[in-house]
């Protein structure tokens, strides 16, 4: 029988429904969408997050939701009667694709209230076969569940660029991660990346009658025949297309600057640069106009300003490890990053409110 494990009881989907929700609004958000699941509802309002444009509501067919969980559960191979881990808002499209894979493959699912370490409150002995992470959430559950992590069997990430120094943590897990590349319209992720085990990839791979190709800026537009209906979906994502079905992701057509005539990605450096700030200390590469080079490159840290010979060391230290094109020229700070809902960083409501 398939079983929804919450708060150290394993329940019937029936259970589950009939719970209390005052004291938890994640339970109360988990149970709303099974019951409109269950009551057979056909189209569900998604909010995304700023991949194709500005963040706004859309809506996603049940059958687009169904496809995409069959899918996931083909490529990545799962069985029904897997156990799944969800600890993601069901308010966004990961946490709900969560409840539709449980649903639609027959999973046993452990509902946690999402935190940095998932794993703290869930019993060692409780095997783990599927689990969906934010990077913040794997460096964290790394640190303080070490054992736990390397007892799931498959751990998928995304919603935000990989650092190199989480990217190096990975590498050395028994669990095998797959990093994923999708978006609300896309109803979850349309490709993935293995970034341990014997065979590391480099590129993305698209799932199964996925269809890809740029536009004029080498932008990713992605169509599927169920899971975006046909549909044509055009990304602000620069990618450098690799074949019909792999491609690597550069970074944002939002973020692009041009220094001296180059086109740089702030993606990229801040992956080059993460192993001279490593968390808590958030940062992120923008640029200010230059007469000179049309643009140069910054550097912005969340929190208090720095002594001057510690900025002057970190400079140091970071422009030995970027080509001349990518090479920082200032050091600026602001108390506080903006956060979207979703709690992905919000790099243009930072910028906003730099000086």
């Amino acid at each position: 029988m398939q079983y929804f494990y919450w708060d150290n009881q394993a329940l019937s989907l029936e259970e589950l429904l009939g719970l209390d929700t005052q004291a938890s609004s994640f339970l109360g958000d988990v149970i709303t969408f099974l019951k409109l699941w269950l009551d057979g509802q056909e189209v569900f309002d998604i909010q995304t997050s700023g991949t194709t444009g500005p963040p706004k509501k859309i809506q996603a067919t049940r059958g687009q939701l169904t496809a995409s969980a069959s899918l996931t559960k083909e490529v990545l191979q799962l069985e029904e009667d897997s156990t799944a881990l969800m600890c993601l808002s069901p308010q966004h499209i990961a946490g709900k694709m969560m409840l539709v894979r449980a649903l639609v493959n027959q999973w046993n699912l452990i509902l946690v209230e999402p935190s940095s370490n998932p794993f703290l409150n869930i019993p060692q002995n409780v095997n783990i076969d599927f689990v969906a992470l934010v990077p913040l959430q794997l460096r964290q559950s790394v640190r303080e569940s070490l054992k736990q992590i390397n007892a799931v069997k498959m751990i998928l990430i995304g919603g935000a660029p990989i650092s190199k120094s989480l990217l190096d943590q990975i590498k050395i897990l028994d669990a095998q991660v797959f990093e994923s590349y999708g978006m609300s319209e896309t109803v979850s992720h349309i490709a993935l990346r293995q970034l341990n085990g014997t065979s590391p990839q480099a590129n993305f791979q698209t799932l199964p009658e996925v269809k890809i190709g740029v536009d004029h800026r080498d932008c990713l537009h992605v169509s599927h025949p169920q899971i975006t209906a046909g549909k044509i979906i055009q990304t602000n994502d620069i990618v450098d297309l690799r074949s019909s079905n792999t491609f690597n992701w550069l970074g944002r057509a939002d973020f692009a600057i041009n220094s001296g005539g180059i086109k740089l990605h702030p993606e990229q450096i801040e992956a080059k640069i993460s192993a001279f700030l490593k968390p808590p200390t958030q940062y992120f590469i923008s640029s200010i106009p230059d007469e000179s080079l049309g643009q140069k490159v910054i550097l912005i840290i969340e929190g208090k300003s720095w002594p001057e010979q510690d900025v002057d060391q970190l400079l140091s230290s970071i422009n030995q490890k970027t080509n001349r094109y990518e090479r920082i020229h200032l050091v600026k700070f602001l108390p506080k990053f903006n956060y979207k809902v979703s709690g992905k960083f919000d790099r243009l409501g930072t910028l906003s409110n730099l000086s």
